[in-house]
């Protein structure tokens, strides 16, 4: 049977005020380069990853004695694609599957679609940890938000979450010229805000991937990419959501790590 070799590549933790460790653009990949594992299946089970190249990674897995190669698995955002076939005994075993990884900044969920000879084995979830693991942030800078070229000051910087930049729910509505009102949970909703402008409104609520937007009476449902969140006692919202609800025009420059909006 395959033997795997260990590799373990530790990485820099650098501080930052991030509420997940992510540029702007993507994670840093090459973090996870190493070897993975996990005890708490009844078997021995190995992940590891030993090349990263551009938007595809190979890797091994092997579940007690079974063990696989996985080539030009494809990244996108932080899933990981890939599958594997094997003939095995001559051509007499034929093995294979999938394997999507999800990266997380402190353990890797693996999950596992195996075949074997056309049996369905279903599908099977790992969580694999690595203990000299530690996420590398790829920028510092502080992310600037301007608004019609005024750069605004902020209590709690902005923070970036699935790619999405989320800063100060008062701070953005305000410089935005809408007045905002907390909504307390209750039976129905949960904590949120209020946001008027003119004949616009728009609620959100913490923790909900749906905002609503209403305009002379008639309301419309969008689904946001990431939700709004509690985050060191401040409430943060998706910039490019709410700013393009109240019909201002948003860019990002990964460069310089800033939001521009203009009215």
């Amino acid at each position: 049977m395959k033997k795997l070799v260990s590799i373990i590549l530790v990485c820099v933790l650098t501080l930052s005020a991030m509420v997940i460790p992510a540029s702007a653009d993507e994670i840093y990949y090459p973090c996870y380069v190493g070897t993975w594992t996990n005890t708490d299946s009844g078997n021995p089970i190995k992940l590891e990853i030993y090349s990263v190249t551009g938007n595809s990674m190979d890797f091994d897995f092997q579940y007690g004695q079974f063990a696989v190669n996985v080539y030009n698995a494809t990244i996108s955002g932080t899933k990981v694609n890939g599958s594997y076939y094997e003939v095995w005994d001559g051509g007499d075993f034929v093995v294979n599957g999938t394997i999507t990884l999800d990266l997380g900044d402190s353990c890797i969920w693996l999950y596992w679609h195996p075949y074997e000879n056309g049996r369905d084995g279903g599908v099977r979830s790992y969580q694999m940890t690595n203990g000299g693991f530690q996420y590398k942030t790829v920028a510092e800078d502080p992310i600037k938000v301007l608004v019609n070229g005024a750069q605004l000051s902020f209590e709690q910087e902005p923070v970036i979450v699935n790619d999405r930049v989320l800063v100060p729910m008062r701070a953005i509505f305000e410089a935005l010229g809408a007045t905002v009102t907390w909504v307390p949970a209750n039976r129905h909703h949960g904590d949120g805000a209020t946001a008027d402008k003119g004949n616009k409104s728009i609620v959100l609520e913490i923790d909900s991937t749906y905002m609503s937007i209403s305009e002379n009476g008639k309301a419309t449902e969008i689904t946001l990419d990431t939700p709004s969140i509690l985050y060191n006692g401040y409430t943060l919202v998706p910039v490019r959501a709410v700013s393009e609800a109240f019909d201002a025009n948003v860019t990002w420059d990964g460069e310089t790590r800033t939001v521009s909006i203009s009215e």
